[in-house]
């Protein structure tokens, strides 16, 4: 149990290469560059979980927001270079969605445990065929209907 989240970019054909040589020319790998835009900052909000230096194991709250830049100067560049030549992107959650940190830079990674933990989904699972599904296979005449409609049926349902 648990949650994932991913986000996918799309770029324009045309701008990769330039955007990929432009990365190269700062001296900063794409992989590199893809994995600063994912982690460029961590946030601390305030009232957030905290172990207490204490070493007793005691959890404590944050008293203010914080936030840390890990980038450093080239890397930022190749992020903004990337940013910009990005078309669009996509996003895909099992569970509760990863939320942005209050100050728009990053994520707010412990809202998301706080979420997830309050309310965890099966993050592995398999798929069937639709007519595998007990309320078809309970009775041949249904599982019949299904096979026979199943090839047409997304294409009838969008009409």
């Amino acid at each position: 149990m648990g949650a994932r989240f991913s986000e996918t970019s799309y770029f324009r054909d045309d701008e990769y290469d330039t955007m990929l040589q432009t990365i190269k020319g700062l001296g900063v790998s794409m992989g590199v560059t893809a994995g600063a835009e994912a982690t460029a900052s961590i946030s601390i909000a305030k009232g957030d979980k905290k172990q207490n230096s204490g070493g007793d194991g005691a959890i404590g709250l944050f008293d203010e927001e914080a936030s840390v830049d890990l980038l450093a100067p080239k890397e930022k560049q190749a992020v903004n270079v990337m940013r910009k030549s990005i078309l669009r992107k996509d996003t895909s959650a099992v569970g509760p969605p990863l939320p942005r940190a209050d100050n728009g830079r990053g994520w707010n990674m412990s809202k998301w445990v706080e979420a997830v933990e309050s309310n965890p989904v099966p993050i592995k699972f398999d798929t069937k065929e639709m007519c595998e599904h007990p309320a078809f296979t309970s009775s041949a005449s249904k599982y019949n209907a299904c096979k026979k409609h199943l090839k047409g049926y997304c294409k009838a349902r969008l009409r």
